[in-house]
């Protein structure tokens, strides 16, 4: 069982070919990385090619969080619910916004754009692990503002009752839950300067199943999640 180490990359290093270079220092078998975004991590497989002085090298399993969440969805079959498509949901609470709440035939050009605000705000909440009821904030025009999104949040679920969130979060949970998942015995975090709760709750897990797991992080980068880890 591991907790999370710290590494710190210098100032005037740039980070992914720190992190290769970090990485080269052990084998390089069973090993997961995490980065931020997918060009990041097509970038780090270079540089670790380009580094290794071997003629052939067996790269480690790199991926996101939420890549990573996507495969053991895959891999777990945790629901047999159908997920709805994530990118057709701003449309469809766009059209019940319109057909269904007064204050949105106002602005009929602007609902558009208020559905996506929305459907981020609803993701933004999950993902948090809070609840719509967990916004605070005085004044009749806050009061005006939180009925709204309840309303738009009614319409939404009982159009979309399983959304790419609810996956995430039935994955998540069911990682949680159970014993080791994944045939790794190094886990390594990098460049993560804003870990949503949900993955931070998975990250620790994953971190108890292996014998090594750390966390890279430049030296000028101020990051709370280090200490939640």
């Amino acid at each position: 069982m591991a907790q999370f180490a710290v590494s710190y990359i210098g100032y005037d290093e740039p980070t992914l070919p720190a992190l290769a270079k970090l990485l080269l220092e052990k084998d390089l078998t069973k090993t997961l990385v995490l980065l931020p975004s997918v060009r990041g991590c097509a970038s780090l497989r270079q540089h670790l090619i380009n580094q290794s002085d071997k003629k052939a090298i067996l790269l480690p399993e790199i991926t996101t969080p939420t890549l990573l969440v996507r495969t053991l969805a895959e891999r777990l079959e945790t629901t047999q619910q159908p997920e709805f498509p994530g990118h057709l949901r701003e449309l469809v609470l766009a059209h019940e916004l319109l057909e269904k709440l007064d204050w949105a035939t106002e602005s009929k050009s602007s609902i558009p754009g208020i559905a996506t605000e929305l459907v981020n705000l609803f993701d933004e909440m999950r993902t948090a692990d809070k609840k719509i009821e967990d916004i605070n904030g005085d004044g009749e025009l806050f009061a005006r503002d939180l009925s709204r999104v309840q309303d738009a949040w009614s319409l939404y679920r009982k159009k979309i009752a399983y959304d790419p969130v609810d996956l995430a979060l039935d994955v998540i949970d069911h990682v949680c839950e159970s014993g080791k998942l994944l045939p790794v015995n190094r886990l390594v975090v990098a460049g993560m300067n804003d870990i949503k709760p949900v993955h931070l709750r998975m990250l620790t897990h994953l971190a108890s199943q292996v014998d090594e797991a750390l966390i890279v992080v430049d030296q000028l980068t101020e990051n709370d999640t280090i200490g939640r880890l």
